[in-house]
């Protein structure tokens, strides 16, 4: 459901499962390596991550 929000400029591959992607999130975010997010990892990453950021805001193409 999230690739349809984002339209077809977005792409999903074959081993992108929604486990998958959250981890991979979350793995970006957790700058300090402690398994856990502070506000400042979260809404950082967020910023970082385009296609995440979208999402959040609702900015998704129709």
């Amino acid at each position: 459901a999230i690739y349809e929000m984002l339209g077809p400029e977005v792409t999903k591959s074959a081993d992108d499962s929604p486990r998958k992607r959250a981890k991979m999130i979350f793995e970006k975010m957790d700058v300090n390596g402690d398994k856990e997010l502070t506000l400042a990892e979260f809404v950082n990453g967020c910023l970082a991550d385009k296609e995440l950021f979208q999402i959040l805001t609702n900015e998704v193409k129709k």
